[in-house]
């Protein structure tokens, strides 16, 4: 007998995402002797090894494999991991998943970061960056962010994540989702952040409206905070966007979600210029909400095989 398939709130080890306001579990009993359940045991901790639990349910017969909600506090930007202990009708067959693992969003935690814009609106996309110096490595960190329209976000050069067309389509004038992303330790020494803009759903064409772009609105805007931790929890540095950040123009002069982008290299760089805060219309009446859509990744990449001319 073995239990897979094991989900919080019908995700598979969710990080960053909206699982409301109770998790609920759900899982699968596989090669069991016994035709049902008898009664199962859900166990949570903020430990990998289960030790210190923070909630125990206790063998109950009342437990469903297909949903099971859990009423217990959560605390913002936290991992939990949990485990789920089922016995069948059949005396003696019982068996504990493997560890499985969520983590909770910002929640209801103020935001530290600061919507910022640049001052253009049009012609060649916005880069935002920001350096930073470590004075020590750190061992972890998380990237919280959302953009109007689209975003893709930078470490160092390298692309964080394997996402595209983030934050999605949202309802840009009630709430947008946030992102969050998990940061690899990084080295003692200078590091730079940076976040390409797009026009995406906000900004560009977008329905049956015969408006060429700014369907939601005309600036490209940008809030996030890179919380990195060092080794031991002892200390907590937080990255915030706000005005010490600068900006500059990116190669990409044209984008929609119909037409594609038009990519220029041949243009030289622009020095940086400081970053704007974002005037109060922007955040005003729009929710930041954790993800609640799963994330868009590329799931097959052709390549050429042959050149044909004729």
């Amino acid at each position: 007998m073995k239990i897979t398939n094991c989900k919080t709130s019908h995700l598979i080890d969710p990080v960053g995402c909206s699982i409301g306001r109770q998790p609920v579990f759900s899982w699968t009993v596989e090669e069991a002797v016994g035709k049902n359940q008898k009664e199962a045991r859900i166990l949570v901790s903020k430990n990998s090894d289960m030790s210190h639990p923070v909630y125990d349910s206790g063998f109950d017969t009342s437990l469903d494999s297909l949903a099971s909600p859990v009423s217990m506090d959560l605390s913002p930007r936290t991992r939990y991991y949990w485990t789920v202990t089922v016995r069948t009708d059949t005396d003696g067959e019982e068996s504990t998943s493997d560890i499985h693992y969520f983590e909770t969003a910002k929640m209801q935690e103020p935001w530290l970061g600061r919507w910022i814009t640049c001052s253009w609106k049009d012609g060649r996309h916005p880069v935002f960056h920001r350096h930073f110096i470590l004075d020590k490595r750190t061992e972890s960190g998380r990237l919280y962010i959302t953009g109007l329209g689209l975003y893709e976000a930078y470490l160092d050069g390298h692309k964080i994540g394997d996402e595209y067309l983030t934050p999605g389509c949202n309802d840009y004038d009630a709430w947008i989702e946030y992102q969050t992303y998990e940061i690899p330790a990084l080295d003692a020494g200078k590091h730079e952040l940076a976040v390409i803009m797009g026009n995406g759903w906000y900004k560009g064409r977008f329905g049956f409206v015969a408006k060429d772009h700014g369907y939601y609105g005309n600036s490209w805007n940008l809030i996030a905070e890179l919380h990195l931790r060092t080794p031991g929890d002892d200390e907590e540095i937080v990255i915030p966007t706000n005005e010490s950040w600068n900006v500059t123009r990116s190669a990409i002069t044209f984008s929609t979600m119909y037409d594609g982008e038009h990519c220029d290299d041949t243009l030289e760089d622009t020095d940086p210029v400081p970053a704007l805060l974002s005037g109060p219309s922007i955040y005003r009446n729009r929710d930041l909400i954790a993800r609640i859509s799963q994330p868009v990744t590329a799931h097959e990449r052709i390549r050429p095989v042959s050149l044909l001319h004729t």
